[in-house]
């Protein structure tokens, strides 16, 4: 676990991501691949799959649309397997209880990502949620998130998975926080419940 520039002061948004942070999404990723290589005839490992995806439709947007849309299905699909991250719904509660306006960004689908929230008992506390419907680029969704909240991005945290979530909360100036999943016995602990400890 870390966080950026040690304690952040003053947060007044926590902005989640969602699969690997907020629950455990296991999508069969295997099954999506070959669906993916029959789509557009190829044998590429489509790793990372998105850029992949794009690269891969070059400019027949309505090829990517429906690898896209296959996808949703898959994650659709696996939501009643998926397993919260121990601490998220109480967090969540926290942070808003505290008075903090709570976001979402992710790389899954609307559809995905709205149904998971409404599972895990929470999608009332979230002011905005942006999906891979809305914006590919992770940065770009996080930037939308402050837009359509009017924070200042010094006043914001992200929490996410991933190296790659802390490189652009820091390009869109917000302080961020990356949790990981202890280990296998670990009942999917990964530091959530440390950040209402930061954002006091």
């Amino acid at each position: 676990m870390t966080v950026d520039a040690g304690k952040p002061a003053g947060i007044r948004m926590v902005i989640f991501d969602l699969d690997g942070t907020l629950v455990h999404l296991p999508t069969d990723y295997a099954a999506v691949a070959d669906r993916l290589a029959g789509i557009f005839k190829t044998d590429a490992k489509f790793s990372p799959m998105i850029p992949t995806i794009l690269e891969a439709a070059g400019a027949d947007a309505s090829k990517a649309k429906d690898a896209l849309d296959m996808i949703c299905r898959y994650e659709v699909a696996a939501i009643p397997a998926m397993t919260p991250m121990r601490g998220a719904k109480s967090v969540v509660e926290g942070l808003r209880e505290r008075g903090l306006t709570v976001c979402m960004v992710t790389m899954q689908c609307r559809a995905a990502a709205l149904s998971i929230l409404e599972r895990l008992g929470v999608a009332r506390f979230f002011s905005s949620v942006i999906t891979r419907d809305e914006s590919l680029e992770r940065l770009d969704q996080i930037r939308r998130t402050l837009d359509a909240t009017g924070t200042d991005p010094a006043r914001a945290m992200v929490v996410g998975d991933t190296r790659y979530d802390m490189e652009c909360a820091k390009s869109a100036g917000c302080a961020c926080w990356q949790v990981h999943k202890a280990g296998a016995d670990d009942d999917y602990s990964n530091g959530l419940d440390h950040i209402l400890e930061i954002v006091q």
